[in-house]
Parts: structure tokens; sequence; C-alpha cells
């Protein structure tokens, strides 16, 4: 019995050495397998890109031995730079974990905070303009022509044969001229002689170098308007550079004075003009009822010119010979109020005529000023009964049954620089100039009714003196209003 219990006590003394054996390594094996995660889990974390900070975290001063006091941002164990856009491009530090090589991030451009603005261009300085425009002379074989302006302006700078240009001139330009370049500055001088020749072709001259600046800046700009037009395919009329183009923008203030308050006012009832009527071409020149075109010149004297115009057309018609009165008069004598600046009203010189003995052209010529009424000498009646405003299609039977009539249009710089065709351009309010209605027709390409008209800038100007302007319409609140209200101070004579 002693040795079977000293037997079953050695079998489970080493069942337990065995037992303990078996969990050693159970444990060995475990402690083995949570190690080996931990690692490959640490080398997971490490691969991935560091995260962008957040708005909430943390941002705190770095001391780097080489960069100095720079800004990180904490955040799970890893700082990154902030950068400055004006910073150089350095890679991001990283704070690493223990024991854990930190693996650099990509390099990455800061961008700017602001666009700078570009520095303004510098344009060229005076002396540089000068000295561009003598060799640009050079080149082009224009003579320059030294001497200041009076000295020029009196006789005393010489002549030349060929092309030349006055140094005044390009001083002048260069004073007030912003250029970038010498091509722009190549530009600028080839205007400046082509506005040399205009004036020599208008018989333009100069008051002073302010003047001559002034004028080749509305030149210039009506170059560029003319140029415009004209490339239109759609275009109704062509413009020109004529004796206006370098005065067109204050012409105004010389020879148009705005309409007063009609003299005489319109009935209550109106003739209708059907549509068929519309299809008529009238043209009182063909019958020799017309005066010829004449220039009322420096004098805003349109008022008076138009007037004599209309009457002079019904006393040939009536007579069945040519009549003319004389303009001097109706400009002297209709008020002593009206002069050449100030302009005058059509209707009330209409009024003159019809109330006074009247002299003929031969006996009191044309002089574009205002002078001393003197009407001694005349001894004519002007046969004329009455009056008559109207309207449009009052106008349009007028001239169709008994001649020209009277009226006015509202202009702009376009019409000054009308050239030819059918003028359908803006007008500009308060720039009244009185004119006389000759003709109508209608165009079978451009598909327009337009009416012929004379004017009093000469013959030089428009289609040799006379222009044609659209007859159009639309309606406006109810109301049919016909283009630049052209037949809204119409007057006619019986």
């Amino acid at each position: 019995m002693r040795e079977i219990d000293v037997e079953r006590q050695n079998f489970e003394n080493e069942t337990r050495k065995y037992r303990r054996k078996i969990w050693v390594s159970i444990g060995i094996l475990i402690v083995f397998i949570v190690l080996v995660a931990s690692i490959i889990s640490t080398l997971i974390y490490f691969s991935v890109k560091t995260p962008k900070s957040k708005k909430n975290d943390k941002i705190i001063p770095l001391q780097v031995p080489f960069l100095g006091k720079i800004k990180v941002v904490e955040q799970q164990n890893v700082v990154k730079k902030i950068y400055s856009p004006k910073e150089v491009e350095i890679p991001p530090l990283v704070v690493p974990s223990p024991h854990v090589e930190p693996e650099p991030e990509p390099k990455i451009v800061p961008k700017a905070e602001k666009i700078l603005e570009a520095d303004p261009v510098e344009v060229m300085s005076k002396e540089s303009i000068m000295t561009n425009f003598i060799e640009i002379a050079k080149n082009k074989r224009v003579k320059i022509i030294e001497g200041d302006f009076e000295t020029c302006s009196a006789g005393k700078c010489g002549t030349h044969n060929g092309e030349f240009v006055h140094e005044w001139k390009l001083k002048a330009v260069s004073e007030d001229l912003k250029v970038q370049s010498p091509t722009e500055l190549e530009a600028e001088f080839d205007k400046i002689i082509r506005y040399d020749k205009h004036n020599l072709q208008y018989g333009k001259y100069y008051t002073s170098v302010l003047t001559y600046v002034q004028t080749f800046k509305i030149f210039k700009k009506n170059v560029t308007r003319v140029e415009t037009h004209n490339k239109d395919p759609d275009r109704l009329y062509d413009m020109r550079l004529n004796a206006f183009a370098a005065y067109a923008e204050d012409f105004g203030d010389i020879t148009f004075y705005p309409i007063k308050s009609p003299l005489f006012t319109l009935p209550k009832t109106a003739g209708v003009i059907q549509d068929f009527d519309q299809e008529i071409h009238i043209d009182w020149r063909k019958k020799d009822a017309v005066s010829e075109v004449m220039h009322q010149g420096p004098c805003g004297s349109c008022w008076a010119v138009a007037a004599t115009d209309v009457f002079n057309s019904f006393m040939t018609i009536k007579k069945g010979r040519k009549f003319e009165m004389s303009y001097q008069q109706v400009l002297d004598c209709t008020d002593r109020t009206y002069t050449c600046e100030r302009g005058g009203n059509h209707a009330k010189a209409l009024d003159y005529i019809k109330k006074n003995k009247i002299c003929l052209n031969t006996q009191n010529e044309y002089k574009k000023k205002v002078g001393i009424c003197d009407v001694s000498d005349c001894k004519l009646d002007s046969e004329i009964v009455k009056i008559k405003r109207m309207n449009h299609d009052e106008a349009l039977k007028y001239l169709k049954e008994k001649g020209p009539f009277l009226t006015s249009l509202e202009t702009n710089t376009n019409f000054l620089l009308y050239d030819d065709g059918i003028y359908n351009g803006g007008c500009e309010k308060g720039r009244g100039h009185s004119i006389v209605v000759v003709g109508y027709g209608y165009d079978t390409k451009r598909k327009v009714n337009y009416w012929i008209v004379k004017n009093s800038w000469g013959k030089g100007w428009g289609e040799e003196g006379y222009f044609r302007i659209i007859d159009s319409s639309k309606m406006e609140d109810n109301v049919e209003k016909y283009h630049c209200d052209f037949t809204a101070q119409s007057y006619g004579i019986e």
C-alpha cells in the first residue's frame, strides 16, 4: 500500500509540473502576440499622413536651434508648422512618438495671402517724347521748322517746300501727351501732320498754343469717331473730317440757339396723310424754286437764313421767277437783341418779313455779322397772308402742294460731321439749328422714308450743302414721336 501511495504521489507531482509548463507556454505566446500586435499598430499609425490642424487645435511656440522660434500645431502628438506667404520652402517639422523615426511630409508651397497689384506702367517723359519726335520726323523726312508760336505766327520762322511741322507744335503736344512706347508716339506724330493738312485745307488758324492743343484733342477724338462709324456695315450715312472736325464739340456755343416758345400755335384739328402718300417723291430743286446754298459763316444766323430761304421759295413759286430777299435785312432788323453769339427765332423772323417792306439781296448783301438795321431803300411787299405752324402730316402735305417749309433740328457732333446718306443719328436737346425742307423721298434699298433738307454751311458740307434725314416714328406713352422731333417747329407761309 505504501508503495502504491508513493507512485500516485509522484504521478500527481509530474502532472502538476506538466500543467505549469503548458500555462507558462500559453502565457508567453499571449505576451508575444500582444507585443507583435502593438508593434504593427504603431507602424500603421505613423505610415498614415498627418491630418490637417483644425480650428480648435492648440497653437504653441517651439524653439528649434537652426530655425529660431516658429509656430506649430499640437495635434495628437503631431506638430505642424504654419507658413507665412514670404517664407522659404522648408519641410514641416514633426515631433514623433518615442522610439519611432518620423516620416517627412511632402513639401508644401505656401499660397500668398494677397495678389500684389502690378506696378503702373511708366509713361514717357516730356524730354523723351520730344527726342523721339525728332527721330520720327527724321525717318519720315519731315522737316522741323524751329521757332516758338509768336515767332512763327508773325511769319518769321521761314518756309519749306516739302513736308514740315513746327517745333512749337511738337513741344506743345509733348507737354500734354501721355504715352508708354515709341510706337504710340509715331501714331501721335502722324495725327499732328494730318491735323496740319486739315487746317491748311479749311483755312484754320490758332490764336494761342492752348487753342492748338485743345482743338488737336478734339480732332483726334473725331478721327476715332468717324473711323469707327464708317466701319459699321449697317450704317445709313457716312461721316467725314470736315471743317467742324476740330471745333465740333463747342460749335454750338457760336451758331446754335435754343428754340424759344412758339410764336404761333397749332390748330386743334390736324389733317391726316394716308399711308399711300408716304411713297411720294418731292424735290423743289428740280423746279428751280430753291435759292443757292449759302454759308452763314461764324455768325449764329441760321434762323435768319432759313426764314429768308423759305420766303424766297414762296415768292419764286408765286411769281414764277427767281426771287432773293436780303438775308442781312432779316438778320439786322428782326430783333435787336439777336446777335451772332446769341442766335434768334426763325418764327419771329417770318413774322418780321410778313409785316415789313423788304429789300432784295443785291441791295443789302450778307456780311456774316449783325449790322445796323437800314430799311430806307426797302420798297417791296412780302405778300404773305398767313404764317402757318404745322405738325408732321400737315408739313408733308404742305411740302407736296405748296413748297419748302421751315423747321429746326437739335444737332450733335455726328450731324456736324455728316458726309452723305440718310442721317439717323441722335439729336442733342438745346442745340436748335434752323433749316429748310425742300423734298421728300423713299429709299428702296434701305426701305426708309426721308426728308431732303437745305443747310446753310456752304456747298462743301454734306451732299453739296444738303442732307437727308430719316422720317420715322415710334409710340411713346401713346403719343407718336418722330425722329429728333423733326417737324416740331415747322412753319409754312401762304
